[in-house]
């Protein structure tokens, strides 16, 4: 028998090309009719299409059918050649950020007493070893015996060391460094290293500066006041006092907090 489908499609695109639509149409007929098809008998579809309106009618069953006069019957392939692979596509938006990852375990430095100097930053590997950590809201240097590490003496205006302590700016952009860690955990540290450590002092930076020429004093490893240098022409930045922390019990060793 002849079943139309309802759907009208112009002859001469469907006989020069029936493979668009057809293939599909047969894939659908077969999965409506439960069959499997099997590649070694491959499978034909069978219809017959109107030379005028174009309508089609599939053949249906096994026996032999011809066509009505005025139509003309057209086979094809159940299921065609595959295509040749198409262009790849544009690469897509990047997606969104995901969320922060859990913090990571504290990390903090112990005396050799179990006491907790302060919060592990640093360490510096090559010889003389020394580790960073921060301690009240200020960065410090620690040998890994304990001992504080000083820097440098600051500067004074009196020749006994005394009064308020400065750092000497001497282009803009240091003095613009400077004060820009005013507030921050930068220190400045010095203590007597010869013929014992000392006592050590501690300071901060602050955003007050002013031009000077004069001559400048500074402590030396001994702890003696003396002149820094000749007469400085330049701008000298104050320093505010801090609480230093004081030595630990060694060795020092990193651990979680």
């Amino acid at each position: 028998m002849l079943r139309r489908t309802g759907i009208a499609i112009i002859a001469a695109g469907l006989l020069a090309a029936p493979l668009g639509y057809t293939a599909t149409a047969g894939a659908q007929q077969s999965a409506e009719a439960g069959q499997s098809v099997q590649a070694a008998a491959k499978p034909k579809v069978k219809a017959c299409v109107h030379k005028r309106s174009g309508d089609l009618r599939f053949l249906t069953g096994t026996k032999k059918k011809k066509c009505k006069r005025g139509w003309k019957k057209v086979t094809w392939n159940a299921k065609g050649a595959p295509g040749s692979t198409g262009p790849s596509g544009n690469t897509g938006p990047g997606g969104s950020t995901g969320p922060a990852g859990p913090l990571g375990p504290r990390m903090v430095v112990k005396a050799g007493n179990g006491e907790t100097v302060g919060d592990f930053l640093s360490i510096y590997p090559a010889t003389p070893q020394f580790i960073s950590i921060l301690i009240d809201g200020g960065v410090y240097q620690y040998f890994p015996n304990g001992r504080l590490i000083p820097s440098d003496s600051p500067n004074y205006k009196d020749a006994a060391c005394a009064g308020t302590a400065y750092t000497d700016a001497n282009s803009q952009i240091v003095e613009d460094l400077i004060k820009g860690s005013a507030g921050g955990s930068s220190r400045v540290v010095y203590r007597a290293t010869s013929p014992t450590f000392g006592v050590p002092k501690a300071f901060q930076f602050t955003t007050t500066a002013e031009s000077v020429n004069q001559q400048l004093y500074a402590f030396n490893q001994s702890g003696v006041c003396i002149p820094d240098g000749g007469v400085y022409n330049g701008r000298l930045v104050q320093l505010a006092t801090t609480q230093a922390p004081p030595d630990f019990v060694g060795p020092l060793t990193i651990a979680q907090g």
